[in-house]
């Protein structure tokens, strides 16, 4: 399963990117979690990233290739490019498309994988910048 399931539209992510924002809020007022906090900070990015690219077109080998989801571009790249995981292949969107959240999102990836495999006790520090990069992305992405 990748980043996102196939049928979801694109007001379904903006919507999945608030709730999972919400999410967040509700983790961070608590002062419990940091590690979720961080985790449902990423996973909101990520919906508002895709809502803001897909759907989008590239030429590939002088066709223009139409993408409507994530899933579906995932599929494509993976067919030339199989080492790579999802995850790699959204950062390489933000990236290309989305350049001036590209360091947001990039902190906020590595920020969700340090606190789900290496250390789940995350400083107040790493959770205060978290949720700037996550007010950054989703003014970026939700206009």
């Amino acid at each position: 399963m990748g980043l996102l399931l196939d049928m979801e539209s694109n007001t379904d992510r903006l919507n999945h990117g608030l709730h999972n924002e919400a999410a967040c809020n509700y983790l961070y007022n608590s002062r419990k979690f940091s590690d979720w906090v961080i985790t449902t900070a990423f996973y909101s990015a990520i919906h508002l990233v895709q809502h803001k690219i897909f759907p989008f077109s590239i030429t590939y080998q002088d066709t223009e290739l139409h993408f409507d989801t994530f899933a579906k571009y995932s599929e494509f790249y993976k067919k030339s490019n199989k080492n790579d995981n999802d995850h790699k292949i959204m950062l390489n969107l933000v990236i290309g498309i989305l350049p001036t959240i590209r360091p947001d999102y990039r902190f906020l990836k590595d920020a969700a994988y340090n606190a789900r495999y290496q250390d789940y006790q995350v400083s107040l520090k790493i959770v205060e910048k978290a949720k700037v990069c996550l007010d950054k992305i989703k003014d970026s992405c939700s206009k």
